[in-house]
C-alpha cells in the first residue's frame, strides 16, 4: 500500500440518519483499528448526519465529507448547501461532479468546477469525480472525456491541491472493473496530467470496488485510493476492502 492511501466512503442515500449515526457509533473504534497509519478513512454521510458524524468521529485517521455542494458561495439558492457552511462545521472534503449528480440533477463541467473553487476557498479538499460511458470507451474516447470534463477545473484550480476520482461510469454499480492493462494506461495518463496542472494530485478510483477486487486494483502503481459506493456501508464488506489492500496477496 502506499503512504498516502485513501479510502472514500461515498454512503449516497442508502441510510437514514438514524442508521448513519447508528453505524458510527457502534464501529467508530473498530474504524480506527481497521485504518493503518500510512492510510486515511473519509466518511461520506448524508447532510442530515454531518454535525453528528462529526461529533462522534475524533480520530485523525477518519475524517467526515460531504458528498456535494452548491456551486453558488450564497444567497437565494433554495436547497442548496454552500461550501463555506460545509467549511464552518469542520467537514474536510467534498466529493463533486458524481456521475449521478451530472445526471440526475444536470450538474455541468463548469458547475462542477465552481464547486470545487469554491470549497478550495473553504479550505476543503474537492474529489472531483470523472468518468466515461461504455459506449465511449469502445469508441476510444476515454481520454478526450476526462479531458473534457477536467478543462474547466484545471481553469479553475490551477495548482491547488485536490483529489480526482476516476469513476468508469460503465463500472458503477455494475460489478465491471477494467483490466490491469486498461486501468494502468488511463491512469498513468491521468496521473502525468494532473500531475502538470495540481499540486500533488491523489488518484483514487470508484466502480464497484468489491474485496475480491481491491487489493489487485490497489497495487496498481498510479492508484492512490478508493472511492467506495454501496460497500462502504456494510462494515464487514469495508473492512474486508481495506484489509486486502494492505495484505499481501
Amino acid at each position: 500500500m502506499k503512504p498516502t492511501f485513501a479510502f472514500v466512503a461515498n454512503w449516497k442515500m442508502y441510510l437514514s440518519p438514524n442508521e448513519e449515526s447508528e453505524f458510527l457509533s457502534n464501529y467508530s473504534t473498530d474504524l480506527i483499528a481497521l485504518i493503518p497509519d500510512q492510510a486515511s478513512l473519509v466518511i461520506c454521510p448524508s447532510y442530515l448526519s454531518l454535525p453528528e458524524a462529526l461529533k462522534i468521529t475524533t480520530s485523525p485517521k477518519v475524517s467526515i465529507g460531504a458528498q456535494a455542494c452548491s456551486a453558488y458561495g450564497s444567497g437565494a439558492h433554495t436547497g442548496d448547501i454552500s461550501a463555506a457552511a460545509l467549511a464552518q462545521i469542520g467537514i474536510s472534503h467534498c466529493i463533486v461532479g458524481h456521475s449521478e449528480r451530472r445526471t440526475q440533477h444536470h450538474e455541468t463541467n463548469q458547475n462542477i468546477a465552481e464547486q470545487a473553487q469554491l470549497l478550495l476557498k473553504a479550505g476543503i479538499c474537492p474529489i472531483v469525480c470523472i468518468g466515461e460511458t461504455e459506449q465511449e470507451r469502445a469508441q476510444s474516447q476515454t481520454n478526450a472525456i476526462l479531458e473534457k470534463q477536467l478543462e474547466p477545473i484545471k481553469l479553475a484550480c490551477k495548482g491547488a491541491h485536490l483529489w480526482v476520482a476516476y469513476e468508469p461510469i460503465w463500472a458503477i454499480g455494475t460489478g465491471k472493473t477494467p483490466t490491469n492493462t486498461e486501468l494502468e494506461q488511463t491512469s498513468s495518463w491521468l496521473k502525468k496530467h494532473l500531475s502538470d496542472i495540481f499540486s500533488d494530485p491523489q488518484l483514487l478510483y470508484g466502480g464497484s470496488i468489491s474485496p475480491s477486487e481491491a487489493g489487485r486494483l490497489s497495487s496498481l502503481s498510479n492508484i492512490d485510493g478508493f472511492l467506495i459506493g454501496r460497500a462502504s456501508v456494510d462494515f464487514q464488506a469495508l473492512k474486508k476492502i481495506v484489509r486486502s489492500c494492505y495484505t499481501p496477496q
